[in-house]
């Protein structure tokens, strides 16, 4: 089988508060997530064919997710089920604009432990795009070498890497951070918010960042900017739109809905990311940012991913925001 993505990455539940009932005491959901599911799931959601490379535990959530995972038209062939590991959650509460935020309970990255030798390796030489988490670079855990093995295998067949960049503001020790940048420098496609581009490139220009990433390996470079829309520049030019207006609800697979779209469109087109055009990537730009737009009109991220039918109405009826003067910014 022949896939648009491979990714390795997190599969797990996020309790996302509700309210507070009348003795006080705090009610929660819980619904599917994780950066690289989410957008696999939008992917899927899309056409694309999808597979995920994970490890999560042998217990009532790691049961939910699979199933979850595998309905959403994930490939879970390589998807690890392990008892003495115990599948990851994390708290979501939100601020007085839908923004989120996180509480961690300490449980491990189980996709953290993931061994070369459980999964098939060469899996992402049948991909497009295999796309990993920059900090499965730093790590002294399992999933460092299976990295390495896969990276290894897809340069071996010229597929495209990529990276969402998808800083959390956290300290990161200079060897770590010193990793990391260099997982951006090597990769072919990268997506990362405004603040990451400073963070990781120290450069705070638009033009002078993407236009180093692209000195480099880089083929595509997409910066996005929140309800202020995405910037999109390839080696043959650049495209920035404002995103749509839309009544939000929450904002957290927002970025992961946007990387989603993002590959499943370079994976229906004929030609490489490095060889789009102003005009190709303005209509990839507009499509991008009404999948992330919607996204956050629903509460969840993996489950709330958005049909290419959705994403037509909102293009041909929804309004767009205020642009910014892209080269000011």
């Amino acid at each position: 089988m022949q896939y648009d993505i491979v990714a390795l990455g997190d599969l797990i539940t996020n309790y996302a508060y509700k309210d507070t009932d009348g003795a006080g005491i705090a009610e929660y959901q819980r619904f599917p997530a994780g950066t690289t599911s989410n957008m696999l799931a939008q992917a899927a959601k899309l056409g694309a064919n999808v597979a995920l490379l994970s490890a999560i535990g042998n217990d009532i959530d790691g049961d939910y997710l699979y199933e979850f995972a595998r309905r959403a038209g994930i490939d879970v062939s390589n998807l690890i089920r392990r008892d003495d590991l115990f599948t990851r959650s994390v708290f979501v509460y939100y601020k007085e604009n839908h923004d989120r935020y996180f509480s961690y309970n300490g449980t491990k990255r189980t996709h953290f432990e993931l061994k070369p030798e459980e999964i098939d390796v060469s899996i992402v030489q049948k991909a497009k795009t295999f796309d990993f988490p920059l900090n499965a670079l730093c790590t002294d855990r399992p999933i460092r070498k299976t990295l390495q093995e896969l990276l290894s295998a897809a340069q071996e067949k010229h597929v495209l890497l990529a990276v969402d960049a998808n800083y959390r503001g956290q300290y990161i020790p200079p060897e770590e951070l010193a990793a990391m940048r260099e997982g951006i420098r090597q990769s072919n496609i990268i997506k990362m918010t405004k603040e990451e581009m400073a963070y990781y490139l120290e450069e705070d220009d638009l033009f002078r960042a993407t236009e180093k990433l692209l000195n480099q390996n880089a083929q595509l470079v997409a910066v996005t900017m929140d309800e202020s829309g995405s910037f999109l520049r390839s080696r043959q030019g650049w495209a920035y739109l404002p995103t749509y207006r839309v009544d939000v609800l929450d904002t957290t697979g927002a970025g992961d809905s946007f990387m989603g779209a993002l590959l499943y469109r370079l994976s229906r087109i004929e030609k490489q990311p490095e060889a789009l055009t102003e005009k190709e990537l303005t209509e990839i730009a507009d499509f991008c940012n009404a999948c992330a737009s919607l996204s956050t009109t629903r509460r969840g991220s993996m489950s709330v991913m958005s049909s290419p039918e959705e994403i037509s109405g909102l293009r041909v009826s929804g309004v767009l925001g205020t642009a910014l003067d892209i080269r000011r910014i």
